[in-house]
């Protein structure tokens, strides 16, 4: 008697994956049906209609936008000055994207201006500063006395004097509204070198994943707040890994702070921000000089970590807490890197000026390229301070 055997051979295992790939694309399709029959029924027809010119491309109109204290006036006021404004925009959602970025700056093609409404949103909130205060908290100051001082003392040295009656005309109007500015959307350009031309106002704009960066951000402070002695190892290691996690999550999902092609943008900027890109304008998160602060605020817990070699608490601690101070160190621009220099150097026994930092930066965090030239001629502005 012939003895059948009941295992599926090949030809019965292809079969059934065939079957088990034909109900998967099934059940996906009747998920994407579903979505669709719900998203109509519950959508009114204008919402539909909204959609719709939403995707229209419209004229770039002009635009102008006053400002007083930092907050949007509904008019614009003529005796307002106007003032020039460059901007660097580096978007940094996705990995496609940022290697585009880099694509297009090898081939030297001009940086793309976007819409009027969003160069305004954008310029204007250039007018606002974010610190941070002794007690960690964001404080947000208008800038725009500071900036007005510095337009002036750069149009007298550009040699742009004005006749006596326009000056007087504009000194009355000044004292009317002292703190008002004017931002014109044909005197707002995004630029891919903001060193080159003569700007009132400038920022380098760095597209980032907003919760990571958050996220990070809030645990540096809660531990260097609520931390030091008063935490349990048992806390202190459990945040430190959470902030690990997160930045382990802000370079997968903001891949434009970890090109090396972004260092030398960082570095030479003088108002640094990273933020989200909103549509109508750039959101900022935080800024160069915030960062600046609260890696000034953490002396007090770091002092408090116990350096003796027999505790083996603090010898976890301590080189996890110093990654994120590396971390955070690589997002701070000349300018602020060299307000803390010295506590850098008192505090963490670190070589602080930049070229030290950056070689740093290179132990720690991993930056990459589209290709090796782009990475060198990246690396030695970086390092070295001067352009291949």
């Amino acid at each position: 008697m012939e003895h059948m055997s009941l295992s599926p051979t090949n030809d019965d295992n292809v079969a059934l994956g065939r079957a088990r790939t034909h109900r998967h694309s099934g059940a996906l399709k009747a998920k994407s049906d579903a979505y669709v029959e719900y998203t109509n029924k519950t959508l009114a027809p204008e919402q539909t209609d909204f959609m719709i010119q939403s995707l229209e491309r419209k004229a770039d109109l002009r635009l102008k936008r006053t400002y007083m204290n930092g907050v949007a006036l509904e008019e614009v006021l003529g005796s307002a000055p106007v003032l020039t404004v460059g901007l660097k925009f580096l978007p940094g959602a996705d990995k496609p994207q940022v290697s585009r970025t880099e694509q297009l700056d090898m081939e030297g093609k001009e940086a793309d201006q976007r819409d009027a409404l969003w160069r305004v949103g954008t310029a204007g909130s250039l007018l606002t500063q974010y610190s941070v205060s002794p007690d960690l908290q964001i404080v947000r100051t208008d800038q725009t006395p500071r900036i007005m001082a510095r337009a002036k003392n750069q149009h007298e040295r550009d040699g742009e004097y004005l006749d006596q009656r326009k000056l007087l005309a504009r000194s009355v109007a000044r004292k009317r509204n002292p703190d008002a500015v004017t931002i014109d959307s044909e005197r707002v350009t995004i630029v891919n070198d903001l060193r080159k031309g003569s700007w009132d106002i400038r920022g380098l704009l760095v597209e980032v994943d907003w919760s990571s960066l958050w996220d990070l951000i809030v645990n540096y402070r809660n531990i260097i707040a609520g931390g030091g002695p008063d935490m349990t190892f048992e806390e202190t290691k459990s945040l430190l890994e959470t902030m690990i996690e997160d930045a382990r999550r802000l370079c997968i999902r903001s891949p434009i702070l970890f090109r090396m092609s972004t260092r030398a943008s960082i570095i030479n900027s003088e108002n640094t921000r990273y933020g989200i890109n909103h549509g109508q304008f750039f959101k900022t998160l935080v800024t160069s000089k915030g960062i600046k602060e609260i890696i000034s605020h953490s002396a007090a817990y770091y002092n408090s970590l116990d350096t003796g070699s027999a505790n083996v608490v603090q010898q976890y601690i301590r080189p996890r807490f110093l990654q994120m101070i590396v971390l955070l160190l690589s997002l701070l621009n000349n300018e602020d890197l060299a307000e803390i220099k010295v506590f850098l150097e008192a505090t963490y026994k670190l070589k602080a000026d930049r070229r030290d930092v950056e070689l740093l930066i290179l132990k720690v965090v991993p930056l990459l390229s589209i290709n090796p030239q782009v990475f060198l001629k990246a690396l030695v502005p970086a390092i070295d301070g001067f352009p291949l």
